[in-house]
Protein backbone atom coordinates (compact mmCIF):
# COMPACT_ATOMS: atom_id res chain seq x y z
CA UNK A 1 0.00 0.00 0.00
CA UNK A 2 2.81 2.54 1.07
CA UNK A 3 4.64 1.95 -2.75
CA UNK A 4 1.70 2.34 -4.33
CA UNK A 5 0.83 5.87 -2.91
CA UNK A 6 4.86 7.18 -3.82
CA UNK A 7 4.24 5.54 -7.17
CA UNK A 8 0.19 7.64 -7.64
CA UNK A 9 2.45 10.89 -5.52
CA UNK A 10 5.41 10.78 -8.42
CA UNK A 11 3.04 11.32 -10.86
CA UNK A 12 0.66 13.86 -9.57
CA UNK A 13 3.85 16.09 -8.30
CA UNK A 14 5.88 15.37 -11.87
CA UNK A 15 3.95 19.00 -13.12
CA UNK A 16 3.50 22.56 -11.34
CA UNK A 17 1.69 22.34 -8.26
CA UNK A 18 -2.18 23.51 -7.54
CA UNK A 19 -4.77 22.12 -5.27
CA UNK A 20 -6.63 20.52 -7.89
CA UNK A 21 -3.83 17.68 -8.12
CA UNK A 22 -3.74 17.25 -4.47
CA UNK A 23 -5.73 14.07 -2.80
CA UNK A 24 -6.14 12.10 0.36
CA UNK A 25 -6.13 8.69 0.03
CA UNK A 26 -5.96 5.62 1.91
CA UNK A 27 -5.04 2.01 0.52
CA UNK A 28 -5.30 -1.45 2.40
CA UNK A 29 -4.79 -4.82 2.66
CA UNK A 30 -6.40 -7.59 4.36
CA UNK A 31 -5.77 -11.36 4.37
CA UNK A 32 -8.79 -12.97 5.14
CA UNK A 33 -7.17 -16.40 6.36
CA UNK A 34 -4.39 -15.31 8.62
CA UNK A 35 -5.87 -11.85 9.37
CA UNK A 36 -2.83 -9.40 8.96
CA UNK A 37 -3.26 -6.11 6.94
CA UNK A 38 -1.15 -3.03 6.08
CA UNK A 39 -2.61 0.42 5.66
CA UNK A 40 -0.82 3.44 4.12
CA UNK A 41 -2.50 7.07 4.19
CA UNK A 42 -1.92 10.01 2.67
CA UNK A 43 -3.33 13.09 5.07
CA UNK A 44 -7.12 10.54 4.68
CA UNK A 45 -8.78 10.12 8.30
CA UNK A 46 -7.37 7.45 10.48
CA UNK A 47 -8.30 3.91 9.75
CA UNK A 48 -8.71 2.32 13.02
CA UNK A 49 -9.33 -1.44 14.26
CA UNK A 50 -12.52 -2.10 16.47
CA UNK A 51 -11.72 -4.94 18.80
CA UNK A 52 -13.95 -8.06 19.54
CA UNK A 53 -13.52 -6.93 23.17
CA UNK A 54 -14.53 -3.59 22.72
CA UNK A 55 -11.50 -1.68 22.73
CA UNK A 56 -9.84 1.07 19.98
CA UNK A 57 -6.84 0.94 18.12
CA UNK A 58 -6.03 3.81 15.89
CA UNK A 59 -3.94 3.30 13.12
CA UNK A 60 -1.39 6.64 13.39
CA UNK A 61 0.57 6.06 9.98
CA UNK A 62 -0.08 9.16 7.39
CA UNK A 63 1.58 10.93 5.14
CA UNK A 64 0.96 14.17 3.43
CA UNK A 65 -1.45 14.77 0.76
CA UNK A 66 -0.80 13.14 -3.02
CA UNK A 67 0.55 15.88 -5.21
CA UNK A 68 2.10 17.95 -2.17
CA UNK A 69 5.45 17.25 -2.55
CA UNK A 70 7.60 14.81 -4.89
CA UNK A 71 9.38 11.74 -3.08
CA UNK A 72 7.41 11.58 0.13
CA UNK A 73 7.80 8.49 2.43
CA UNK A 74 4.02 6.96 2.82
CA UNK A 75 4.76 5.01 6.02
CA UNK A 76 2.91 1.29 6.78
CA UNK A 77 1.30 0.41 9.65
CA UNK A 78 0.87 -3.33 9.52
CA UNK A 79 -1.45 -5.29 12.11
CA UNK A 80 -3.49 -8.70 12.65
CA UNK A 81 -7.22 -9.08 12.75
CA UNK A 82 -8.75 -11.73 15.17
CA UNK A 83 -11.80 -12.84 15.03
CA UNK A 84 -15.34 -10.00 15.58
CA UNK A 85 -12.06 -7.63 14.69
CA UNK A 86 -13.38 -4.75 12.57
CA UNK A 87 -10.86 -2.69 10.50
CA UNK A 88 -12.56 0.55 9.30
CA UNK A 89 -11.73 3.30 6.66
CA UNK A 90 -13.70 5.78 6.03
CA UNK A 91 -14.02 9.62 4.57
CA UNK A 92 -13.98 12.71 6.52
CA UNK A 93 -17.64 12.94 5.08
CA UNK A 94 -18.73 10.39 7.94
CA UNK A 95 -16.71 12.24 11.03
CA UNK A 96 -17.60 16.11 10.34
CA UNK A 97 -21.64 14.92 9.74
CA UNK A 98 -23.31 17.87 11.18
CA UNK A 99 -26.75 17.96 12.59
CA UNK A 100 -28.90 20.54 14.32
CA UNK A 101 -26.04 21.50 16.64
CA UNK A 102 -22.49 23.16 15.71
CA UNK A 103 -20.51 20.06 16.91
CA UNK A 104 -20.13 17.60 14.33
CA UNK A 105 -20.35 14.00 14.28
CA UNK A 106 -16.47 13.21 14.98
CA UNK A 107 -14.39 9.98 15.14
CA UNK A 108 -16.11 9.73 18.47
CA UNK A 109 -19.32 8.95 17.03
CA UNK A 110 -18.40 6.53 14.96
CA UNK A 111 -16.25 4.48 17.91
CA UNK A 112 -19.39 5.11 19.83
CA UNK A 113 -21.83 3.69 16.61
CA UNK A 114 -19.55 0.45 17.12
CA UNK A 115 -19.19 0.03 20.71
CA UNK A 116 -21.18 -3.76 20.01
CA UNK A 117 -20.11 -6.34 18.49
CA UNK A 118 -21.77 -7.16 14.95
CA UNK A 119 -22.40 -10.80 13.48
CA UNK A 120 -21.16 -9.36 10.02
CA UNK A 121 -19.49 -6.17 8.35
CA UNK A 122 -22.80 -5.12 6.53
CA UNK A 123 -24.00 -4.89 10.34
CA UNK A 124 -21.47 -2.83 11.64
CA UNK A 125 -21.85 -1.12 8.33
CA UNK A 126 -25.42 -0.22 8.95
CA UNK A 127 -25.23 0.67 12.61
CA UNK A 128 -22.65 3.53 11.31
CA UNK A 129 -24.97 4.94 8.29
CA UNK A 130 -27.80 4.91 11.11
CA UNK A 131 -26.58 7.17 13.55
CA UNK A 132 -25.13 9.41 11.19
CA UNK A 133 -28.50 9.56 9.42
CA UNK A 134 -29.95 9.79 13.27
CA UNK A 135 -27.35 12.48 14.05
CA UNK A 136 -27.71 14.59 11.55
CA UNK A 137 -32.14 14.24 11.20
CA UNK A 138 -31.31 13.02 7.76
CA UNK A 139 -30.20 16.26 5.87
CA UNK A 140 -28.42 15.71 2.74
CA UNK A 141 -25.20 15.03 2.87
CA UNK A 142 -22.54 18.10 2.30
CA UNK A 143 -19.68 15.44 1.26
CA UNK A 144 -19.31 11.96 0.06
CA UNK A 145 -19.86 9.46 3.59
CA UNK A 146 -17.66 6.85 2.52
CA UNK A 147 -16.70 3.59 4.67
CA UNK A 148 -15.59 0.46 4.65
CA UNK A 149 -15.58 -2.36 7.30
CA UNK A 150 -13.46 -5.79 7.14
CA UNK A 151 -14.50 -8.12 10.09
CA UNK A 152 -12.51 -11.36 10.60
CA UNK A 153 -14.40 -14.38 10.79
CA UNK A 154 -12.82 -18.16 11.57
CA UNK A 155 -10.45 -19.08 9.07
CA UNK A 156 -11.76 -21.95 6.87
CA UNK A 157 -11.51 -24.88 8.86
CA UNK A 158 -11.10 -23.47 11.95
Amino acid sequence: PARLLQLVNGQLTQGEFNWYTMATAVIAFADPNTGRFAVATAAHPRAFVRRAGGSIEVLEASGLPLGVRSGEHYPLQEGRLETGDLLVLHSDGISEAVGDGSAPFGVEGLHHALRRNFASASAALDAVLDNVAAFTGGAPAIDDQTIMIVRKTEAAGG
